[in-house]
């Protein structure tokens, strides 16, 4: 083998598509990620500058918005994650070949101390990031189930701390956060 070839250009060296790890010659699938095929090279993801994003993507479907103000700008909490969310999403985007970049929420503290992200795309690719995020969610909730979900429930969750909020109290008990009070319609 020539001392000065460069490992990483080497001709036949197969990658995942998900994790974008590379293989040595002859490997037909990578085992973390399910047995998926590796592909001889991995699809191009135009780079996106933070500048040039003006959208954020959610996850799932709320009929409830959770918006504060943080800064001198609102911030929906359905729409901020921490780190490692954040970077699922990315990666999740990027295989679906829609840059992304995440953008720290300065000045959000909440109760576990941890930073806020948003996950930016540009406007363009926001219905195709809402779709793709949104299939995703579909699928691990039909995967889980909703056995365990109680639709009588008078409770829901803070879009802040996690803590159960009766439906009748305006505000959260642990973390203070002004949630509005139910008409129990859902």
């Amino acid at each position: 083998m020539d001392v000065g070839a460069n490992l990483w250009e080497a001709p036949g060296m197969p990658f995942c598509p998900s994790c974008r790890s590379e293989y040595r010659p002859g490997f037909q699938v990578c085992p973390p990620c399910g047995d998926r095929a590796l592909v001889d090279a991995l699809p191009e993801v135009v780079p996106i500058a933070e500048d040039e994003v003006d959208a954020t993507v959610a996850i799932g479907v709320s009929t409830m918005s959770h918006v504060l103000e943080v800064g001198g700008r609102s911030v929906d909490l359905g729409r901020v994650f921490a780190l490692k969310q954040a970077h699922a999403i990315s990666l999740a985007l990027e295989d679906k070949l829609i840059a992304s970049v995440l953008v720290p929420v300065a000045d959000l503290v909440l109760p576990d101390g941890a930073p806020r992200f948003e996950v930016r795309v540009r406007a363009d690719d926001l219905d195709q990031a809402q779709a793709s995020l949104h299939a995703l969610w579909r699928d691990a909730v039909d995967a889980e189930g909703v056995e365990h979900a109680d639709p009588e429930a008078d409770v829901e969750a803070c879009p802040a701390c996690g803590a159960r909020v009766p439906l009748d109290v305006e505000e959260c008990p642990d973390c203070g956060l002004v949630i509005g009070r139910s008409d129990g319609s859902g």
